[in-house]
């Protein structure tokens, strides 16, 4: 009778420290894994022309127009939708539009040179515009060159302006893993195309990554193009510094 008592007591303890959140029950953990899937990199895209953008799926005069999209500003891409359509952010609000009004493209990334205030506006003058504060050495997407040195750039998810001064293009220095043929054209059909080979071990600068596995770099002050699988992967970043708060 006693053992059997003390099992029930057992089974009690046990169910109270799970209903206390002591341990982890499994839609804990599924919350974990969306938060984290919430934080990838979401696609951006550059308008072609002035496109509309609408509460839905569908072309029906001006009674589902949200705003319009004018062309060169940038949108996030939240979703690739059927018939064509994307599922877009843009200035801080959710919409559709066509497709073959957008080009996505990857941004390039630079860094910063002290803390620097992201704003909502181009305009120094204010301070109610200031979203948050990059610190130094922080790398930031660049989305658009302005008027006036300002740059827009998206960072941790947040899209704002930034005085481009204070902006630097971080080289992306890295090393051949083979002997690799840097060419004029990113194709392998002939050798017409090649400039050089460039020896095992030797540091190129990667310049922008290209489409089926190309990059386009420099190596001893000639650019071309090399496939990527003959090229070591980007180092780490490196670690954010302190300072006076620009911008």
């Amino acid at each position: 009778m006693k053992s059997r008592k003390n099992w029930w007591i057992g089974l009690l303890c046990l169910c109270a420290v799970l209903l206390a959140g002591l341990i982890p029950a499994q839609g804990v953990l599924a919350e974990g894994k969306k938060a984290q899937n919430a934080r990838a990199t979401i696609p951006v895209a550059r308008a072609t022309g002035n496109v509309n953008m609408r509460s839905s799926m569908e072309v029906i005069g001006e009674e589902n127009i949200i705003l319009t999209i004018r062309r060169n500003n940038i949108v996030e891409v939240l979703k690739k939708e059927s018939n064509g359509w994307y599922r877009l952010r843009y200035n801080g609000k959710t919409g559709y539009a066509k497709q073959k009004y957008f080009k996505i493209f990857t941004p390039e990334q630079r860094k910063t040179t002290a803390r620097l205030r992201l704003r909502s506006s181009m305009n120094l003058d204010v301070t109610n515009n200031i979203i948050l504060v990059i610190p130094k050495g922080k790398a930031v997407e660049v989305l658009r060159t302005m008027t006036d040195g300002w740059i827009q750039v998206r960072y941790n998810g947040k899209i704002g302006y930034v005085m481009g001064s204070y902006l630097t293009r971080s080289q992306d220095l890295r090393k051949t893993l083979a002997r690799v043929n840097l060419r004029s054209s990113m194709s392998l059909a002939s050798a017409d195309n090649i400039i050089m080979t460039i020896p095992k071990g030797e540091t190129v600068e990667v310049l922008a990554k290209k489409s089926d596995g190309w990059l386009r770099v420099r190596y001893k002050g000639i650019t071309g193009y090399v496939k990527a699988v003959y090229i070591a992967p980007a180092s780490g970043a490196q670690a954010a510094g302190a300072g006076p708060v620009v911008g």
